[in-house]
């Protein structure tokens, strides 16, 4: 029944979220979630967002190396997506050119912020 769930100062060495090595799964409930502060955090896993069927609404902050979004359409159910202080994200998800953009085209509302 987890509708919303905020993790912040996670694992200072994590390249992966959620890290597929240990096996950790989001419940299928989440609507929002928000993810910040990971120095090293390079990555949004596939694997790890295969059931948030339910996510509205994503926050990403403070990742600075952070430069891959799930793949395979598992970002399909998404309203919102926002992005602060993630300069390699905000560059690799600019419109039309940017190697994500094809990932994030379909959600109503985009939007980064320093």
């Amino acid at each position: 029944c987890l509708k919303s769930l905020s993790i912040s100062n996670g694992c200072p060495d994590a390249v992966s979220f959620p890290q597929d090595e240990i096996g950790v799964t989001l419940p299928s409930s989440l609507t929002y979630l928000h993810i910040s502060d990971f120095p090293k955090l390079e990555s949004l896993s596939s694997n790890g967002f295969r059931n948030l069927t339910s996510l509205q609404c994503l926050t990403i902050a403070n990742c600075p190396n952070l430069k891959t979004l799930p793949g395979n359409n598992m970002l399909s159910s998404l309203l919102e997506l926002e992005i602060g202080r993630c300069p390699m994200m905000e560059e690799r998800c600019k419109r039309d050119t940017g190697p994500e953009w094809s990932k994030i085209t379909h959600i109503p509302r985009v939007a980064f912020w320093k």
